[in-house]
């Protein structure tokens, strides 16, 4: 796995979340970052 695997976040909340893609993001840009150790951009 690397930070650009791509990886899917079900936690969202909303319609407008899924349309802007925030479903299926690199790892690297989501929480799955901190769970897998990959430095989190800032």
């Amino acid at each position: 796995m690397t930070p650009d695997t791509p990886v899917f976040d079900p936690s969202i909340t909303t319609l407008g979340a899924l349309r802007e893609g925030a479903f299926e993001q690199p790892a690297r840009e989501s929480w799955h970052a901190q769970l897998l150790g990959i430095p989190v951009e800032t």
